[in-house]
């Protein structure tokens, strides 16, 4: 896939819209008592660096924008591979977008020992413009600090995430970026979404929905909601990221994004980390 002038310059904005979101996030988990997942955030490198040194796990240990708006050199593959080395971090993933910088760096990559994972991440932009109507008979709430053990208890159970990992989904609550929506059937918090804020661009992520109640309309009830939020606070883009479809059916997140004015800007390819 190739991409023209215009796109690029929306992938390096978006890139690195995404990159500071993961990278405050993670500063945000550091400061969590006890830092139970062993979280740190680093930007000193050619593009934020994060680890969650807990676990070693490279669907957190991301490295995001990499030869987007920037030009690696060896010495800066070096360096990210420093980084997590001395972590003691084995796992981690460089997500890749078309026509980086240098146009070989994939190769490059290659030949270090990065291997391609199979599934690929399916980027999508719309502008928050001609947005779709409220919908109506939804009650969507904006999440406070006050709400972190419902946030963490519905992102624990949709997850099957052990306990260690509550203060970790909620670190971000409160943090000023970070905006929090909730749907609640009576007291029990039943879908949930998050999206970050800066530089009139909105990143959207952290959905989850209890089995329970999915098929009610419930996300794109949030994500509606979250529009208008986001052009209150000046946004002029919102962005998101799937899964893609696959042979065994389409991505139920993918498709309600699209069926809300979002649209495909290019597919990102994960390199897994040498073993």
């Amino acid at each position: 896939m190739t991409l023209h002038s215009n796109q690029l310059d929306l992938s390096i904005a978006l890139e690195r819209h995404e990159a500071e979101a993961w990278r405050c996030f993670a500063a945000s988990a550091a400061n969590t008592v006890g830092n139970p997942l062993g979280a740190i955030s680093e930007s000193r490198h050619i593009v934020p660096l994060t680890a969650m040194t807990s676990i070693n796990f490279a669907g957190f240990n991301r490295v995001i924008g990499l030869g987007v708006g920037n030009t690696p050199s060896i010495t800066d593959i070096d360096d990210i591979l420093a980084f997590f080395e001395t972590h003691n971090q084995t796992r981690f993933a460089i997500e890749m977008v078309p026509n980086t910088t240098p146009p070989d760096l994939e190769q490059l990559l290659l030949l270090r020992g990065f291997h391609p994972d199979p599934l690929t991440i399916v980027k999508s932009w719309r502008t928050i413009t001609d947005l779709p109507e409220r919908r109506i008979g939804v009650p969507v709430v904006v999440m406070g600090v006050g709400q972190a053990y419902d946030w963490s208890k519905l992102h624990r159970s949709v997850r099957e995430a052990p306990r260690m990992f509550g203060q970790w989904f909620s670190a971000a609550l409160g943090h000023p970026s970070f905006v929090h929506l909730g749907v609640y059937d009576g007291d029990e918090l039943v879908a949930g979404a998050a999206m970050f804020v800066s530089d009139g661009l909105a990143w959207c992520g952290f959905a989850a929905t209890l089995e329970t109640h999915r098929g009610r309309g419930l996300q794109t009830a949030i994500a509606i909601e979250r529009f208008y939020l986001a052009r209150d606070l000046g946004c002029h883009t919102a962005h998101v990221e799937n899964d893609p479809d696959t042979d065994q059916g389409p991505c139920v997140a993918l498709r309600n994004m699209r069926n809300i004015g979002f649209q495909l800007l290019y597919e990102k390819k994960n390199l897994l980390s040498p073993n």
